[in-house]
């Protein structure tokens, strides 16, 4: 197991992936190792029903934790995903939203209304500032997941707002006492909210 954990830290995802690094042909899908699986697209059967239910000013809006590449999402999104009625691409941001406020443009927010890094029960309880226009209803919440270990080694570089003992060696889950480092996480994602506290890094 150990040599497992010290191989894929020192792999090809251990710094980056297709989510986070610009990637020039297809070879990059070659580098992702065999145990991850071949790609799955989930939940194909309630597109028509979404499709049916909102207007056509139903979008994708990304959400995710920290470190998975969330920004590089959005980005993506915003370059690939082409909708009737869109927003000029040049067009200052705070023009946009303005402009998306009154319904006279569709674009890609840059993140779901209740803050994408926020966790979902803040979803109709809290508002990204210039945001409160949108139907929560009609947004589609584009997550990113990524791989646990190397999800943990970003995290111990860049925790952001979370807090947590990282010691001299940060990840090491294999190790008992060092694990006890990663204990008692907590985020204080929004002022005004309760800190949310995990048992573990793990966890959270």
């Amino acid at each position: 197991a150990r040599k497992i954990f010290e191989e894929r830290l020192q792999g090809p995802l251990a710094f980056g992936n297709a989510l986070e690094s610009s990637v020039e042909d297809d070879d990059e899908a070659d580098s992702i190792p065999d145990f991850y699986g071949k790609p799955a697209i989930l939940g194909l059967e309630r597109c028509a029903a979404f499709r049916e239910t909102t207007s056509e000013f139903r979008r994708a809006a990304t959400a995710g934790l920290f470190n998975t590449g969330t920004n590089l999402l959005t980005n993506l999104v915003r370059k690939n995903c082409v909708v009737d009625k869109a927003c000029p691409e040049k067009m200052p941001q705070k023009q946009k939203m303005a402009m998306m406020a009154r319904g006279e443009c569709i674009g890609y927010p840059f993140q779901v209304p209740w803050g994408k890094h926020n966790p979902l029960h803040f979803r109709g309880r809290h508002v990204v500032d210039r945001l409160d226009h949108f139907n929560i209803s009609e947004v589609l919440p584009a997550v990113l997941v990524k791989d646990p270990l190397t999800w943990a080694r970003s995290m111990c570089r860049t925790p952001y707002a979370a807090r947590f003992g990282r010691g001299s060696c940060c990840p090491s889950p294999l190790d008992p006492n060092r694990l006890r480092a990663m204990r008692n996480v907590t985020v204080n994602f929004k002022k005004g909210f309760p800190m949310e506290r995990y048992a573990h890094l793990l966890d959270f």
